[in-house]
């Protein structure tokens, strides 16, 4: 989904893509001209999901969102305010620090 973005390295994002034969997903917050928002995207195709196809189609997706929201904000002039600061749940351990139980 990061893909359609228009300024790939100064847009705020966290998502998570999954892969399997037959099916591609990616899921995202973005913070976008209007504000954050959620997008989902689960694509299928019986046999096998090509790369090519479920990339070209994500992109297209989110590009559309994205200027969605961009085409809202220019007609409403609704500021998305400042971006999201996310925090550790309670009781996280970063990946190095973490011990095994033994």
């Amino acid at each position: 989904l990061w893909g359609g973005l228009p300024q790939i390295d100064q847009t705020w994002l966290v998502h998570k893509h999954g892969f399997a034969f037959e099916s591609h997903s990616d899921v995202a917050l973005v913070y976008g001209p209007a504000g954050p928002y959620v997008v989902s995207v689960f694509l299928f195709r019986s046999g096998w999901m090509d790369w090519e196809t479920s990339n070209g189609t994500m992109k297209n997706i989110s590009r559309i969102i994205w200027n969605f929201f961009n085409f809202y904000q220019q007609q409403t002039g609704v500021a998305p305010g400042a971006p999201l600061e996310l925090e550790p749940p309670p009781g996280y351990i970063p990946l190095g620090q973490f011990v095994p139980a033994q």
